[in-house]
Formats: C-alpha cells, sequence, structure tokens
C-alpha cells in the first residue's frame, strides 16, 4: 500500500524573500522552506498538498497565497492574521550563488496550538516542518501538539530544521530543541553544516551515527556539489550528483526533500517500508531536482516538473 493517495501537509513558514541590494533594490519572491517543498511537490505531479502556516493580512500575504494556489497547492490549512505582517528575508547572493540573509520576522511565528485544534489531520500521510516554529513558546506549544496529534494517528514525520542561526539568540537552545525533536520523527534532513553544527563532528559518518536514533527510519545529509549522504535501518551509503552551472541556491534544500518525499510516496509503504536500493534510487532522484533548481534564481520558479526532469 503506497502512501500517493492521502494528504502531506507541509507545516512552518511562508514569507517573502526579496533579492537584490540596497544600492540596486529588491524584488520580491515567493519563500519558506515548508512551502517551497509543498510547490516542489506540486509541480513534481502530486495532489493533495497543503500548507500549513500563517501569514499577515497583508499584500505580501495576499501575494504569497494567490502564488501558492497557483501552484495548486491547497490553502485549506492556510492562516491569515491582523496583529503581524508577514515574515520577510532579504536575500543577497555572492557571485557563486551562495546566499546571506536579513529576517524581519512577523506572522509565521504567532501560529498557537489554539490555532491547530480546529484542524483535523487524521486523514494525513506525511507532516513535513522545520524550526522556525520552534523559535518561541507559543509556536513551540503548536509545533509540539502537532507532532503528537501525528504520532497518534500513525501519520508519518519528516523534519528539515533549517537552521537559520540569525533568528536564535541561544544556539544552545536551537541545538537541544533540534536534537530533542529528531528523537520523534520518522525522516531526518539535514546538511552538513547543520549536522557538524548539532554533532560538534567533522566526520560524516561518525556525526551520522551520533544523531541517528532508534525512531528514525530515515536520515538525509545533504553535500552539495557531492550530492548526499543516506542512512536507514539497514544501511547507509553517499549518492553523487551530476554537476550544475548554478545561479542561485536558494530553496536547494527544499528541493531535496520535495524529491525525496515524492519519491517515497511511489517507493514506500505507509510504515515506511523500503529497500535501502530504492533509498538510493530516492536520493538520486532528489539530488536531480535539486540540482535542477540552483540553475534559476528563486526558490519556486526553479523548481522542476518530471518534464523538465525529461520523465
Amino acid at each position: 500500500m503506497n502512501i500517493n493517495n492521502k494528504k502531506i501537509i507541509c507545516y512552518g513558514e511562508m514569507l517573502s524573500d526579496l533579492f537584490g541590494s540596497i544600492q540596486e533594490g529588491f524584488i520580491p519572491k515567493f519563500g519558506g522552506a515548508p512551502v517551497n517543498t509543498a510547490v516542489g511537490l506540486s509541480k513534481l505531479g502530486l495532489e493533495n498538498i497543503y500548507f500549513l502556516g500563517m501569514i499577515g493580512q497583508d499584500f505580501f500575504g495576499d501575494f504569497l497565497k494567490e502564488t501558492m494556489v497557483n501552484y495548486k497547492v491547497k490553502p485549506d490549512y492556510l492562516l491569515q492574521t491582523k496583529d503581524r505582517n508577514t515574515t520577510l528575508a532579504f536575500v543577497s547572493l555572492s557571485p557563486d550563488g551562495q546566499r546571506s540573509f536579513s529576517f524581519f520576522r512577523g506572522a509565521h511565528e504567532m501560529i498557537s496550538k489554539k490555532d491547530l485544534e480546529s484542524f483535523d489531520f487524521s486523514d494525513t500521510a506525511i507532516i513535513h516542518f522545520g524550526s522556525l516554529t520552534q523559535a518561541n513558546d507559543i509556536c513551540f506549544e503548536a509545533t509540539k501538539y502537532l507532532i503528537d496529534t501525528a504520532k497518534q494517528n500513525k501519520t508519518i514525520l519528516s523534519y528539515d530544521p533549517n537552521v537559520r542561526l540569525a533568528l536564535w539568540e541561544d544556539k544552545e537552545k536551537l541545538r537541544n530543541i533540534i536534537l530533542d525533536t529528531a528523537k520523534e520523527v520518522d525522516i531526518l534532513k539535514i546538511s552538513n553544516e547543520e549536522l557538524e553544527f548539532l554533532t560538534n563532528e567533522k566526520i560524516l559518518e561518525i556525526g551520522a551515527d551520533k544523531i541517528w536514533s532508534d525512531n528514525l527510519k530515515l536520515l538525509f545529509v545533504t553535500l552539495g556539489k557531492d550530492g548526499a549522504f543516506w542512512k536507514s535501518q539497514t544501511g547507509s551509503g553517499i549518492v553523487p550528483t551530476k554537476q550544475y552551472d548554478v545561479v542561485d541556491t536558494t530553496g536547494a534544500g527544499d528541493a531535496f526533500n520535495a524529491g525525496i518525499l515524492y519519491q517515497l510516496t511511489q517507493l514506500a509503504s505507509n510504515d515506511l517500508e523500503i529497500s535501502d536500493e530504492n533509498v538510493a534510487k530516492a536520493v538520486e532522484f532528489a539530488n536531480m531536482v535539486a540540482g535542477f533548481s540552483t540553475q534559476k534564481k528563486g526558490a519556486v520558479d526553479s523548481l522542476p516538473t518530471k518534464q523538465d526532469l525529461g520523465l
């Protein structure tokens, strides 16, 4: 039994990325790690893709909602508030496509447990989320409620912390929250830099062993131009990626998540039973989705369809 026909909910921040410079001005783009993954899944052809989060009742929020719906991500779980503006992230790119961020925090971190209690999550196959909705007490409680509800419903939990140190005053608190959450989920995806931050270990395989726990079914560590490492309960390996002409790495990790989750809907059962051979195939596909996404500016315009990938 595959998990292709149930809901996939991506939970967390939806924000406006503003690309450019003070000298030349900034251009607003659609952004937010979990919703980027939702759009990636939709562009790969999956239906029943939903985003859960909060935006402001302002023109940035209206732009984001309209864009999300145009990409066929369903807005049933989307909340808008008058009390805070939509979160903004100003993004500056270096010549090789690497990013630096300046955040203006907003509505994404106001979502509460009470907001979530009105929703039904019982028919959901996968909930994918990050750490930005764990950064204050209100949204931390909401995220904990969502995790507990998902576990009660035997929903697969996919976690990409997507560490943004500028949004955390206490780095040790961030580390502990991520490590504790990793013990609650089924799928953990992190970058090699995040693995070192979380484990204080530079050697990939040793760091992966340190962060692994019995609850995990799958661990993925993205390695940039070197591909990605995977670990399951029965094996591990590195899958290289082809080289791309990189323009902008914004959203590449989110694209990787979309590729992995898409493949799991095709290859895995409801309890994530999947052979190591198929895990490696999923990583190969996710590498391709992520690599393709780096060839254009912006987090979602660059996300591929299966046709873009020649499939």
